[in-house]
């Protein structure tokens, strides 16, 4: 049997979104698929650096001079996962600022949005979880959209030998 594969746009993958409300917090969200590309490229980076921070720790002697010598500007993979969360997964809210106007989507948004939550790493990942659920959304409407061959043989017949007894 051939696998036959239904011509799609493939952009319009990464465009699909969905919207789901927290049910701890009521607030309303719409988001980006987890296989965003530009979430997916900061994630690698940051899950890389991650990993390369851990291997230098290893490396190294862990006294008071290790502390010193961790600046006040530098973020943590934390933090930035959380404003890449907010930049490239976030679509939309239904949250308002303290003056009652629609607080706008962004990376800076999202860390002031999560620190006025009483628990904000299971809201966090919530969000990971609801893009992790429109990417299987898509996934299982892709799958959907396949069609099995067609039965006709288009002109040709195939025919099974059978052996005959005299």
């Amino acid at each position: 049997m051939t696998f036959v594969v239904k011509k799609i746009n493939l952009d319009d993958l990464d465009n699909k979104t969905g919207e789901y409300t927290h049910e701890d917090t009521g607030i309303t969200m719409t988001l980006k698929s987890f296989n965003n590309p530009q979430f997916q490229k900061a994630y690698n980076m940051l899950m890389s650096r991650e990993r390369s921070d851990n291997e230098a720790i290893r490396e190294r002697k862990l006294d008071d001079s290790f502390l010193d010598e961790i600046g006040d500007g530098e973020k943590t993979t934390d933090e930035l996962l959380v404003k890449a969360i907010g930049k490239f997964l976030v679509a939309d809210w239904l949250v308002n600022d303290e003056n009652g106007d629609k607080l706008e989507v962004s990376a800076d948004n999202f860390i002031l949005l999560i620190a006025n939550i009483e628990q904000p790493m299971p809201f966090v990942q919530w969000c990971l979880d609801s893009a992790a659920e429109v990417a299987i959304t898509n996934a299982k409407s892709l799958s959907a959209t396949k069609k099995k061959p067609p039965t006709a043989t288009r002109g040709k017949k195939t025919t099974k030998a059978s052996a005959t007894s005299k």
